[in-house]
């Protein structure tokens, strides 16, 4: 199944452009023909990486900020209710909160905002930026860190409620003294200097897990996400990105499709999941020293975990959401492991 809009004959991205002059005309070009096309879409058809795109504004709207994350995010208190974005290939999880009482761990390094159920593991994060943008006729103010690939791992937008001034003082605190010029390299080469990363891979079990999977049919997550709706039951929904997990805790209302993504569109999270590109579904069912879990979880081609759905319910199992999951029509085990 297609996933994005057909590209325009007149445009020729199969060849990357190696000049920031030459990037930055391909990618208005591209706009041109497609306005909505996001950033990170574009990027891949461009064959850069998404931090390229981002960089080429850095002497206008946009500003490369220092690499002092802990300070950063130690300090966004006082900004107020934020947007904070993760997401990966297949999935967008967007959640408004603030970023305040942050916990620390020091190996590996790691952020934690229990409010937003976020887990930043900065020691991955390799640039960042202030970000403005215009959206429906007005500014869209950001912040957005990358991995050493040039592929976004957490976004922290401001929302009508944030305190603009606030934010501000944060960037001109934080900029960098050099702005980060956009290279125009492909995907996978060094950016800014900075080997990338291996591909991402499917993380491993903590030592003493048992687990035990049921791959199960394509349609499942969303009968789920529409059974929970209707029940009131309350989710946890997990989205990773290489170097950060965002959670949701709570019951989700107004789902909607739109082509080959599945949407929750809800007041303070909304959930973007492109569950046609997903490869595999699975029931798994893990135990460990810290209790029990059942879950539905998506994996990509390669393995990768796209999104976990848990059940927020009180009671561990929840017999609601272990029943709505034995319901699930069981595929054959050939087709795909988890």
């Amino acid at each position: 199944m297609q996933t994005t809009a057909p590209q325009p004959r007149a445009l020729k991205t199969e060849r990357n452009p190696r000049s920031a002059a030459e990037l930055q005309f391909a990618w208005k070009t591209l706009l041109d023909a497609e306005p909505r096309l996001r950033i990170r879409d574009a990027a891949a058809r461009l064959r850069v990486s998404e931090m390229d795109l981002v960089a080429l504004n850095c002497d206008g709207t946009t500003t490369r900020l220092r690499n002092d994350w802990i300070g950063l995010l130690s300090s966004l208190a006082p900004l107020g209710e934020m947007m904070a974005l993760t997401r990966n290939d297949h999935a967008v999880h967007e959640l408004h909160g603030h970023y305040r009482n942050p916990e620390m761990t020091d190996s590996p390094r790691e952020v934690v905002f229990n409010e937003l159920g976020l887990r930043l593991f900065v020691d991955s994060w390799r640039h960042g930026f202030a970000v403005t943008e215009e959206a429906g006729g007005s500014a869209r103010h950001s912040l957005q860190f990358f991995d050493s690939a040039g592929t976004a791992v957490h976004k922290i937008y401001v929302t009508e409620r944030s305190h603009l001034g606030a934010y501000e003082d944060l960037v001109e605190r934080h900029a960098a003294a050099k702005p980060l010029q956009a290279t125009g390299t492909t995907r996978g080469e060094s950016l800014g200097g900075v080997s990338p990363k291996p591909p991402t891979q499917a993380e491993p079990l903590p030592a003493g897990d048992r687990l035990t999977a049921r791959p199960v049919d394509r349609s499942s997550v969303e009968r789920i996400m529409q059974l929970t709706a209707e029940i009131g039951l309350p989710l946890q929904i997990v989205v990773p990105s290489p170097a950060a997990v965002q959670t949701y805790s709570g019951p989700i209302h107004n789902i909607k499709r739109t082509g080959p993504w599945i949407n929750v569109l809800d007041a303070g999270f909304n959930l973007h999941l492109r569950d046609a590109d997903t490869a595999s579904f699975w029931v798994v069912f893990e135990t460990s020293a810290s209790g029990v879990s059942l879950s539905l979880a998506l994996h990509d081609r390669d393995g990768a975990l796209i999104s976990r759905f848990l059940s927020a319910a009180d009671s561990e199992p929840d017999e609601t959401w272990q029943d709505l999951l034995d319901a699930l029509p069981t595929l054959n085990p050939a087709e795909g492991k988890p």
